[in-house]
């Protein structure tokens, strides 16, 4: 059985078509007081919804406070308007020449134009004002400007940033510090702090022309281009017999070099001849003939002497000894001392006044022996003290059983 195909359904050629076409809305106007047939009005009002709804439900108006940037003349500011009458009264609005269509349930009003009364309020005319009363608007207007401004909160830093930020600060303070540094130490040595003045005072052994030309600066040189510590050893191995010289700086131009000079009080035979030392062992002058009345040094040998340097042993053990013996002399204020042994340095002797040999054995408890020594040599200083005419050798390097230091005395033998 075949299946039959369903035709296509065809109109006859010049038939209407069974869809109608549309056709115009009928407006039936119902309203009373409306009338019937259709008037073009003149013109059509909008009516304006924001507006409408604006005076339903008001919202709180914020005044704004205007920013003077320059003074001008301008008109001060307007007081607030009365309420104005709405544009749209729906009493007036349904006139009798209104024209309402209905089209499906929806009914649209046209008004004339005539049928509003839009009140328009006259426009004022600003005062002109000066310009004292504009500045002074405008004076009145920052402060209140200001307050409006919220002022942001700070954000509390962290601890990285904190540190980051004391980091910086620290290394800019010291940047300031070395700059200033800079600058002062750039000054005092072109500008500032220039030598005037040179004075000296104290023993002369020398002529002031002599320790100028030792000390090397004259007037119109910095005051801070020479090291005071090197000056004193220049001038001191420039001039022998200057024993010592303080530089001292007195801000703002002056020099003071206080000298003390050199006494002889040593002598020593060397390879290079009699070397004539000070009390601090200082060469004063190399002779070839022993001199006289000076303190003999035995048992020792010079290396390298040279006139205004320093006496250098060959043993430092015995250049320690001498140094410490003689010092030790001096503080007690032994006096006539002829001569100094140290030709063993766990020997040590001097010889009193050419007649007494004292033995001292090492420099242990040497404070102690020759404060006995003392006591035995100086004539009527005690009982057990020797005559001013004795000769012999004392020996005072031992203790006896009970601690106390013991001397043996043995005459004429030096």
């Amino acid at each position: 059985m075949t299946k039959e195909i369903p035709k296509r359904s065809q109109y006859p050629v010049g038939a209407p078509s069974a869809k109608k076409p549309p056709q115009r809305p009928v407006y039936d106007f119902q309203a009373p007081g409306v009338q019937t047939g259709r008037t073009k009005p003149a013109s059509r009002l909008v009516y304006d919804y924001k507006q409408e709804e604006a005076k339903r439900c008001p919202m709180p108006r914020v005044p704004e406070t205007p920013l003077v940037t320059s003074v001008q003349q301008t008109a001060p500011p307007q007081p607030a308007r009365k309420s104005e009458r709405p544009l749209f009264d729906q009493k007036q609005a349904m006139a009798p020449d209104q024209t309402v269509r209905q089209n499906k349930g929806m009914r649209q009003m046209v008004l004339p134009l005539g049928t509003v009364q839009v009140q328009t309020p006259p426009q004022r005319q600003a005062p002109q004002s000066t310009a004292q009363e504009a500045e002074a608007t405008a004076k009145k207007a920052r402060p209140q400007q200001a307050k409006t401004v919220k002022k942001q909160a700070k954000k509390p830093l962290t601890y990285g940033e904190a540190r980051r930020r004391r980091r910086n600060r620290n290394l800019l303070a010291a940047c300031a510090v070395v700059l200033v540094l800079s600058i002062g130490i750039v000054l005092s040595f072109t500008v500032l702090f220039k030598i005037k003045t040179i004075e000296i005072t104290g023993d002369l052994p020398y002529t002031q022309e002599e320790m100028l030309a030792a000390f090397g600066r004259k007037a119109g040189d910095n005051l801070f281009s020479f090291k005071a510590q090197n000056t004193q050893q220049t001038m001191t191995a420039a001039l022998p017999y200057l024993e010592s010289v303080t530089v001292n700086r007195r801000l703002p131009d002056k020099v003071e070099l206080v000298a003390t000079a050199a006494v002889e009080t040593y002598m020593l035979n060397s390879n290079a001849g009699w070397l004539v030392l000070s009390a601090s062992f200082k060469v004063l002058r190399i002779e070839a003939q022993p001199p006289t009345g000076l303190v003999l040094v035995l048992g020792a040998d010079a290396e390298n002497p040279a006139t205004g340097a320093p006496l250098a042993l060959t043993d430092a053990e015995k250049q320690q000894a001498l140094r410490t013996l003689t010092q030790t002399i001096g503080a007690q204020g032994f006096p006539s001392i002829s001569e100094i042994d140290i030709t063993n340095a766990l020997e040590l002797s001097f010889l009193y006044d050419n007649r007494i040999r004292v033995l001292l054995g090492t420099v242990n408890e040497l404070d102690a022996k020759i404060d006995w020594a003392k006591y035995l040599c100086l004539p009527g200083t005690g009982e057990e003290s020797r005559a001013a005419t004795d000769r012999g050798t004392l020996d005072v390097s031992s203790r006896n059983a009970e601690g106390r230091l013991k001397a043996g005395w043995t005459a004429g033998k030096l």
